[in-house]
């Protein structure tokens, strides 16, 4: 090594080190991520959901405890359901704000396993984790005084786990200002975006997803306000907006096209 230190530079003595062994040379291990799938053979042929609730509570338990040891939560797992023919039918189980407790899980899984129909009889179960993620700051624990109070987060899993993961929406405001795109859905409890509508713009609680013709005399309290927008994508509209009272006494927005026809576009609470 003497002689190459003499003739080249140090990364060529360095780089003949390391091949000759004479140096060390940091390897960086692959490690490959934590992933949880574990699989469970039925005793006896099970035809109908509730009777899984016992098996399945077997596979979260051994799930609570691989989160616990890593000190992550889970957001989503998959159960997959394997029948006779070895054919298999998955059901996927959602938890908003994250968690690691088996009987958290189970509250979910048996809310969702309600609105599923087994296509045959279930031989063997299979656990896995779709989503995981390190533990929140502010994740609830047995030692919190309120860990039996629910949280909003809570009450969403537990609501899609009832009605469906896309049955449980938010709603925000959208910066489009065409009336009937002037919302949007979101994944629930999502912040809020700031917009840059005028606060001081008179709108109506209700938005017909479809304007309905105007079909009876009204009285006309407030406008027009003229809207024309929607030129960069082919959607343009151009309207006068007016706020009337209809004949049931309803406070209503209104709209004129250049045609002279009427469409009632929303009403105000």
């Amino acid at each position: 090594m003497t002689e190459i230190a003499r003739r080249f530079d140090i990364q060529v003595v360095n780089y003949v080190g390391r091949l000759l062994g004479q140096f060390k040379h940091p390897v960086q291990f692959y490690h490959p991520p934590a992933h949880f799938i574990q699989h469970l053979v039925l005793l006896y042929e099970v035809e109908h959901t509730d009777w899984l609730q016992k098996p399945l509570a077997r596979l979260l338990s051994q799930l609570e405890q691989f989160l616990k040891l890593r000190d992550q939560v889970a957001y989503e797992i998959k159960l997959t359901l394997v029948q006779r023919d070895k054919t298999e039918q998955e059901v996927h189980f959602y938890s908003a704000i994250g968690d690691y407790l088996a009987v958290k899980w189970q509250q979910l899984a048996k809310l969702t396993l309600e609105s599923v129909t087994l296509k045959a009889p279930i031989i063997s179960l299979e656990l896995s984790v779709e989503r995981m993620g390190e533990t929140p700051a502010n994740h609830k624990d047995l030692f919190d005084k309120h860990h039996q109070a629910m949280s909003p987060l809570e009450l969403v899993s537990q609501l899609q786990a009832k009605l469906g993961k896309d049955a449980i929406q938010g709603i925000q405001a959208s910066p489009d200002p065409r009336p009937e795109n002037s919302t949007q859905y979101v994944e629930p409890l999502q912040d809020q975006a700031s917009t840059t509508t005028s606060k001081k713009l008179l709108r109506p609680s209700f938005i017909y997803k479809e304007p309905k013709p105007l079909d009876q005399r009204v009285n006309i309290l407030h406008g027009p306000e003229r809207i024309h927008t929607g030129w960069w994508d082919g959607n343009s509209v151009k309207r006068d907006y007016f706020i009337a009272r209809d004949e049931q006494g309803r406070w209503i927005w209104v709209y004129r096209t250049p045609e002279k026809a009427w469409f009632v576009q929303g009403l105000f609470s």
